[in-house]
């Protein structure tokens, strides 16, 4: 699933004439920090993998005198609640978590021949991110 939603938003992005560029980490914001040189030396534009992932480079552009949504644009995948407190408040695709979960269990449960399920989920633009 993790290889089809980056595969998913290289294509959508490259096929608005954006360049993707991928720098690896793991789901801590202390390896997102640790990468975050690297991320802002090929673009000021970071869409995150999770809420998670952004914090790190949130941390890193604080700490190097970085004005998100100015001088850094930065987005997650998740929706979490920890995403409101910072400033500004993180631009997120928030995913329903609870609502997935129900589903999954339903699914498993019940005696369903369906295997694939699609979920909704809701864009929270805020100004962190811009193009």
């Amino acid at each position: 699933m993790l290889s089809s939603t980056i595969d998913t938003f290289h294509e959508s992005l490259t096929q608005k004439g954006l360049k993707v560029h991928h720098v690896n980490s793991d789901f801590s914001w202390q390896s997102s920090y640790d990468r975050a040189p690297a991320l802002l030396s090929i673009s000021s534009h970071i869409i995150c993998l999770t809420d998670n992932i952004a914090y790190g480079v949130y941390k890193y552009a604080h700490e190097k005198g970085l004005t998100v949504g100015k001088d850094i644009h930065i987005s997650g995948i998740g929706g979490y609640d920890t995403s409101s407190i910072l400033t500004p408040e993180l631009s997120t695709v928030a995913y329903p978590y609870q609502h997935a979960g129900e589903e999954a269990v339903r699914l498993l449960l019940d005696d369903n021949s369906v295997t694939k399920l699609k979920l909704g989920y809701s864009i929270q633009k805020t100004n962190s991110f811009s193009a």
